[in-house]
């Protein structure tokens, strides 16, 4: 027995003699992470009846909260192997939120997993924003203003499982590149994968991106498409677009910038066709000085109807914003905006909005 333990032991000695990754080499260790949002938002909207904002609570308290559970390890190598868990903070229908592996080293970085896509994860918007409130994209909103202005969804704005390939930065330039096969978010509960026909959905979803970044200018553009199989019944949403890009010029401690996005939408339903387009933009500036930051910012956004349909929408949007950072990860901030959105054949909305918010990074 003896003998047998010692000849043994002897074989494990040699193996991490021939290969010493496998003495050195740690397994991850997960670590906590996440953040916590808290707005207040009070709204004077267009309420009388039939109108958007009737019936619709005046003041209104917004929250949103994840855990997120992170770790990494370096192999000897240079390849570097990572993971997140993102855990919602509050219930709801999807309790996970993004949920990946990545591998990073001189080649790049390799995410595989449920994350935004290129023209998302690489987007830009002006500045003029804060951490709560915006009019493009924004965390919290408390109007009933319809058009909502995002210039970063690309050709489709979910954490769909996917593979995302991100290269080096060479000279300040970095491009992106992301494909997912459809829609899902893929789960091992039935061990079975999602017909490319199922009704309604996606398939094909491909996003690129180019980003530069230097001392003073931040720029992008981006480009998207997919394809959506017919639904059961009603609107068929065919080829599917996605053109987006920005530029923000930074001197010491102004930002100046602007971005965009268009999407197209090739639809039918029963004998009529129609390309249904989308197009949004903002401009911004922003001042920072130590822990404190105001800016301002006006977004436009023109939706054209769907197939059988007239309700053309155009919408405009202005906001001030500030905030002031009272520690690390701790900032609070308020804003005041005006949104005005017209609807061909429909209701339109006026509404202003004055909001107080905190976010907690931990």
């Amino acid at each position: 027995m003896k003998k047998a333990l010692l000849a043994s032991s002897a074989l494990v000695a040699a193996a991490v003699i021939a290969n010493p990754a496998l003495a050195e080499n740690k397994k991850i260790s997960l670590g906590l992470g996440g953040y916590y949002k808290l707005a207040i938002g009070v709204v004077n909207q267009d309420d009388a009846a039939g109108e958007p904002g009737d019936d619709v609570h005046e003041v209104a308290i917004k929250k949103d909260g994840e855990i997120h559970v992170k770790g990494s390890t370096t192999l000897d190598n240079g390849l570097t192997i990572s993971a997140r868990v993102e855990l919602e903070g509050q219930t709801q229908t999807d309790q996970v939120d993004e949920n990946w592996v990545a591998f990073s080293g001189g080649f790049g970085r390799v995410v595989i997993g449920e994350f935004d896509g290129a023209q998302r994860e690489m987007g830009h918007i002006a500045p003029g924003g804060s951490a709560n409130f915006d009019v493009n994209t924004p965390f919290f909103n408390f109007s009933a203003v319809g058009g909502t202005i995002s210039t970063i969804t690309g050709s489709s704005g979910s954490d769909h499982d996917k593979i995302f390939y991100f290269s080096p930065m060479i000279s300040g330039f970095q491009f992106g590149v992301s494909w997912a096969p459809d829609g899902s978010e893929y789960a091992n509960a039935d061990n079975t994968t999602p017909s490319s026909e199922t009704a309604g959905g996606l398939n094909n979803v491909i996003q690129g991106a180019l980003t530069f970044k230097n001392d003073y200018l931040s720029a992008m553009v981006g480009f998207g498409t997919a394809e959506q199989e017919a639904p059961s019944g009603g609107v068929h949403k065919g080829d599917i677009w996605a053109v987006n890009g920005g530029a923000t010029l930074s001197m010491n401690g102004f930002k100046v910038g602007a971005s965009f996005q268009h999407n197209n939408e090739n639809q039918a339903n029963g004998g009529a066709t129609k390309d249904v387009e989308k197009t949004v933009f903002d401009v911004g500036v922003s001042y920072g000085m130590g822990p404190w930051a105001v800016g301002g910012k006006y977004a436009h956004g023109d939706t054209d109807a769907g197939v059988g349909s007239t309700a053309d929408v155009d919408t405009d949007a202005f906001i001030i914003t500030g905030q002031y950072t009272l520690g690390p990860g701790v900032v609070l901030d308020a804003a005041i905006s005006h949104y005005n959105s017209e609807t061909s054949g429909g209701a339109d909305n006026d509404a202003t909005v004055f909001a107080v918010g905190s976010t907690l990074g931990f």
